[in-house]
């Protein structure tokens, strides 16, 4: 990933987790990455335009159900945080793209985006991730967090 599509992005994912569902976060080399769940969320949200590809992220069960708890004003644990868990991740991977592109490609910079395609998966995905290169790694309120960018010429 080129170090200033890098850059902006984790700018703007701290901005958006704070802002969103004020959370914190830092990134943190994939390697050290360490995870006691073997379920996760996924989503991911595809795009074509001047460039193309797609922005994905990965958060154990746990704390997709933080996100939209903070989003919804309720507990983790309540029956609300789980059950909207992976509405709140795709809403993350909106916003993230929303204020992303206009930062890398200017204001006039056409897309098409496609909606956040999203999936419950297993620690073997997790893995697959955790070797992948073009992976980001982050600490959000201590608990781990992947995010894959891939950007290609149109």
């Amino acid at each position: 990933m080129e170090t200033s599509y890098r850059e902006n992005l984790i700018a703007i994912l701290e901005t958006m987790l704070e802002q969103f569902s004020f959370l914190f976060c830092d990134p943190i080399p994939v390697e050290e990455i360490r995870s006691e769940e073997t379920h996760f969320l996924r989503s991911a949200l595809s795009f074509t335009g001047p460039r193309c590809g797609v922005l994905s992220m990965m958060v154990p069960n746990r704390l997709g159900a933080v996100i939209a708890s903070n989003v919804l004003g309720t507990d983790p644990d309540a029956e609300d945080a789980i059950n909207n868990a992976q509405d709140a991740l795709n809403e993350l991977i909106n916003l993230l793209v929303g204020n992303l592109f206009p930062d890398l490609f200017g204001k006039d910079a056409l897309f098409d985006f496609g909606i956040p395609e999203s999936a419950g998966v297993d620690e073997k995905e997790w893995n697959k991730w955790l070797a992948d290169p073009r992976v980001l790694g982050f600490s959000i309120d201590g608990e781990p967090a992947l995010l894959y960018f891939n950007l290609d010429e149109a």
